[in-house]
């Protein structure tokens, strides 16, 4: 089996001294292999950073719960910078594999260049996009009074605009990706009703480790979209992320 590295031990990340003990106990906990109690302990800290959330999916990883840990995994990419996502990128294609190193290694190049620009569209800091759209405001703003006062387009510009429609478009997006909850399923096979409820008709199952929409919750069970597939799934298959 492929090792999965745990990252190692960053206290500034976590501010609340009972955080920090838990943390550390977590770890302790995870180098003795009782994996289980190390996802209790992880589990316990209230304020997760994205190295929280790694080793929490090493945990859950070594128990063979492969959605357990891609969602956790899921979670620190998000919460991690965007420069450091080798570790999570690996270990995501082997969780999504169910520990398969095979099925991982046959992945096509565009697979894995796919997964690579969703970590850093995901894990890009916003407020540097933000930065970025606020100067080029203030370049267009210039060029349009340039443009009004003396019948002047220029080339600069042009250029500006173009990429105020791209931090446009970007901040749209990402905006739309962040207000999207999405969950993974958790279980082995997660059976997909037709109604919040187990008296509803079976329409479909979907299997461990599947990256779903949650749309809305009745009674225990979120409604969940995924392809052409619709329905409902009982918030025990699942975890969002």
């Amino acid at each position: 089996m492929k090792y999965i590295p745990m990252i190692l031990l960053c206290l500034s990340f976590i501010c609340n001294a009972n955080d920090q003990e838990t943390f550390l106990r977590a770890n302790e906990l995870y180098k003795t292999r009782d994996y289980a109690r190390a996802v209790d302990e992880y589990s316990a800290i209230e304020k997760k950073s994205g190295i929280v959330w790694f080793n929490m999916g090493n945990a859950a990883y070594e128990q063979k719960k492969f959605g357990k840990a891609l969602a956790c995994w899921r979670k620190a990419q998000r919460a991690t910078n965007m420069f450091k996502q080798g570790d999570i990128l690996d270990n995501i294609a082997l969780a999504k594999a169910r520990g398969d190193e095979k099925v991982v290694a046959k992945q096509s190049a565009m697979n894995k260049v796919r997964a690579y620009g969703y970590a850093k569209f995901v894990s890009f800091p916003l407020w540097l996009i933000q930065l970025l759209a606020l100067f080029l405001w203030i370049l267009a703003l210039q060029g349009l009074v340039i443009f009004l006062t003396q019948k002047l387009w220029t080339g600069r510009l042009t250029g500006t605009l173009l990429s105020l429609c791209l931090c446009g478009w970007f901040l749209g997006a990402r905006w739309a990706l962040d207000a999207t909850p999405g969950a993974v399923i958790t279980t082995q096979s997660a059976a997909v009703r037709s109604g919040p409820g187990l008296d509803f008709q079976v329409v479909g199952s979907l299997p461990e480790t599947t990256e779903i929409i949650t749309e809305k919750q009745s009674s225990g069970f979120y409604q969940v979209r995924t392809g052409s597939l619709v329905g409902w799934i009982s918030s025990a298959d699942l975890e969002r992320i």
